[in-house]
């Protein structure tokens, strides 16, 4: 069964996916490579930015895709994705954070959070229903493989010392490496017509309605965060 994308929101996914992980880095900023750890709050926002930004991109993405046949998603699973996507940036972030794992650190957080993306792009994918899906597991592997660099990128810019142009790029970088993550988890993914025993009920928002609120949300509380980050360097520097 074939699907197309939508350019639009492909476009807008990669977008958020930027924006977040800018943001993400940026409220790691104030991070002291001579202490133990981050803060709390910082790892906190951390988890709940990069995790929430990259289960926004993976949910926009997924409504840029059409499909030929009627589609639903299960909730259930949805927001249990959102919720594997936090606690595994967090569990990443917080091992990164840690000085006991000498140079193995960073290799060490970001398998485990780059397995917890993994995990969460393929629990949502488990959350449509309407068709079938079979996946090549060779280019699920390689997805998984693009999600542990991801996480390796992330942390590494987010656990050094570092300037307010070496931090955009850590974001850009790193907005750039999760599309990366998702798209090749789609190329794995094969679509299959299914006899459907249910009925798909119309929904109340458009698949590009429904991809603009959740944009919009994200985009709002990153916005938030980065006129904060902006407002604390422009205090430094006066």
């Amino acid at each position: 069964m074939s699907i197309v994308y939508d350019p639009t929101l492909v476009m807008l996914s990669i977008f958020v996916a930027i924006i977040g992980a800018l943001t993400g880095v940026a409220v790691t900023f104030g991070y002291d490579g001579s202490s133990v750890q981050l803060s709390p709050k910082s790892l906190i926002r951390g988890a709940a930015i990069i995790g929430g930004s990259i289960w926004s991109m993976h949910f926009i993405a997924m409504l840029a895709v059409k499909f030929p046949v009627p589609i639903d998603y299960s909730t259930t699973e949805t927001l249990l994705s959102l919720c594997v996507a936090i606690f595994f940036t967090g569990a990443g972030l917080s091992l990164g954070s840690l000085k006991g794992l000498g140079p193995l650190k960073i290799p060490v957080a970001a398998t485990i959070m780059g397995s917890g993306i993994g995990s969460m792009h393929y629990l949502g994918m488990s959350a449509i229903r309407g068709c079938g899906i079979s996946y090549d597991i060779n280019m699920v592997a390689a997805s998984v493989g693009v999600g542990i660099v991801c996480a390796a990128v992330a942390l590494w810019f987010a656990f050094r010392k570092r300037g307010a142009v070496e931090t955009l790029v850590g974001g850009v970088v790193l907005g750039l490496a999760i599309p990366s993550m998702h798209y090749t988890g789609m190329y794995a993914t094969s679509f299959y017509p299914v006899v459907v025993t249910f009925d798909v009920g119309a929904p109340v928002l458009s698949q590009a309605a429904l991809a603009l609120s959740v944009a919009a949300a994200t985009l709002i509380i990153c916005g938030y965060y980065l006129f904060l980050f902006s407002s604390m360097l422009t205090h430094e520097e006066a």
